[in-house]
């Protein structure tokens, strides 16, 4: 997904970069062709009042300036500014903020309707995945180096209606640190984990439409 936001980035940054040469090809060129030509006037007054001196030939003529030069400075700033937000967008989706609504594809059964995965197995996968992210960020807050994280969680669902009962979870952390820090990390990141408190609070559950 990465690979799509930077290019959809360069892509923005080129568009963004042709419409701001135009805009300055039509609206700004003129202006500083004006103030050139001022420029010009008033030292072409001073020369024959005071005497001359020779100029040196010029690099690159106006024309170029105002096309190729022009065109080019803009449309690469456009391009590199586009992929510099690309880049930090990517970086921060979905980490920081609200999350929005994303697809997410899971396999029908194959015996007949529904999905292959369940309820249950999809709430574990919630709270698993919920500790892992969090203990990511709770880490880098701390400036903790953990270097891989594996949650496994489990409950047991007695029958149909009933609700989930021995809800555990546990999780294994890679890091160099200390098993004091890591210990101390694990249970700051139980406190703060959302999905977790969310079941713990009882929040109600409401049909609605």
């Amino acid at each position: 997904m990465a690979k799509h936001i930077i290019g959809r980035g360069l892509v923005a940054g080129a568009l963004a970069g042709v419409i701001a040469f135009v805009f300055a090809r039509i609206f700004v060129e003129p202006v500083i062709d004006r103030a050139i030509g001022f420029e010009d006037g008033v030292g072409e007054a001073h020369e024959a009042m005071h005497g001359g001196h020779e100029h040196g030939a010029e690099v690159f003529t106006r024309g170029v300036q105002a096309n190729i030069g022009l065109g080019f400075g803009v449309i690469a700033f456009s391009v590199a500014m586009g992929a510099l937000f690309a880049v930090v967008f990517a970086v921060a989706y979905g980490r920081v903020g609200n999350v929005s609504a994303r697809g997410l594809s899971l396999p029908p059964k194959a015996t007949g309707g529904g999905s292959a995965v369940n309820g249950g197995e999809l709430l574990m996968l919630a709270l698993a995945t919920c500790y892992c992210n969090d203990l990511y960020r709770e880490a880098a807050r701390r400036n903790v180096r953990i270097y891989a994280v594996e949650v496994e969680a489990s409950a047991d669902f007695a029958g149909v209606g009933l609700a989930a009962a021995n809800i555990t979870y546990k999780a294994r952390v890679s890091s160099p640190e200390t098993a004091e820090v890591v210990a101390q990390l694990l249970r700051d990141t139980d406190a703060v984990a959302e999905v977790h408190n969310t079941i713990r609070r009882g929040v109600p559950v409401l049909l609605v439409g």
